[in-house]
């Protein structure tokens, strides 16, 4: 109930804000919805309390921020990662970055955990987990939790319709909902949700939580430019993209 959080936060992500000291905690609300602004969040949170215990001579653990990424090269950097590191840089932040392609479910847990020296008494921020097959998922995240002091997860995509919610419950987590659009105005929201679940879509591992477009009477409308062609890369498809926004007068 700080002023900032008042100010700043959507009800949904300022009840979790509010239960910052949670130990355990799983996201998988749809795309947009704060789901990384939380995770940054505890992280700040758990820096305060490392802090504390230092300068009270207690003991802390040290506290990971993970990026999943598809790529196989860890040594190069998304832009992401690197928005994260320089914001954590920014703030005076004992918080270790590091990108990670853990694949929970198919991964081994325990080489994961050696290959980056985590504790029993480390925390960790786990940012676009990915699930490919839900009940192999979730038992790798039940062993990853029992290895660490707190873990806070936030899905990137899954192929399972199904709520992860009872087999998580049961061993220790809380699960949050949020639905409430935040970096997309109502046009682009609407596109989206409607776009995971499109035929040609709905095999592929993506986040298709429900979202409360008509609540946010605030939101802007917005402007949406459908490009049907398919495209070899990201740069293409930017680029197409910004040839048919920068004669706009918004632009």
């Amino acid at each position: 109930g700080t002023p900032e959080n008042i100010f700043f936060w959507t009800p949904g992500q300022l009840v979790i804000a509010d239960a910052v000291s949670i130990n355990f905690m799983f996201f998988d609300a749809f795309y947009s919805t704060g789901k990384t602004v939380l995770l940054k969040y505890r992280a700040r949170n758990l820096d305060r309390k490392k802090k504390k215990c230092e300068k009270s001579g207690e003991s802390f653990g040290k506290i990971y921020y993970f990026i999943n990424t598809c790529n196989k090269d860890l040594r190069i950097k998304m832009p992401f990662t690197m928005m994260i590191e320089y914001e954590f840089e920014k703030q005076n932040l004992d918080v270790i970055v590091k990108q990670t392609n853990l694949s929970l479910g198919y991964d081994s847990i325990q080489q994961f955990i050696e290959k980056n020296n985590i504790g029993v008494n480390d925390h960790i921020c786990f940012d676009e987990a990915i699930c490919f097959e839900k009940d192999k998922f979730e038992i790798a995240l039940v062993e990853l939790k029992k290895c660490v002091a707190s873990l806070w997860l936030a899905m990137g995509a899954t192929n399972s319709d199904n709520m992860f919610y009872p087999i998580i419950l049961d061993n220790g987590f809380q699960c949050s909902t949020l639905d409430y659009p935040l970096r997309n105005p109502k046009e682009i929201a609407k596109y989206a949700t409607k776009s995971v679940h499109d035929e040609e879509n709905i095999l592929l591992p993506l986040l298709r939580q429900p979202i409360d477009i008509e609540a946010g009477s605030n939101m802007t409308s917005g402007c949406l430019f459908v490009n049907s062609r398919t495209f070899p890369s990201f740069s293409g498809a930017l680029n197409a993209a910004l040839d048919e926004l920068l004669p706009m007068p918004f632009s």
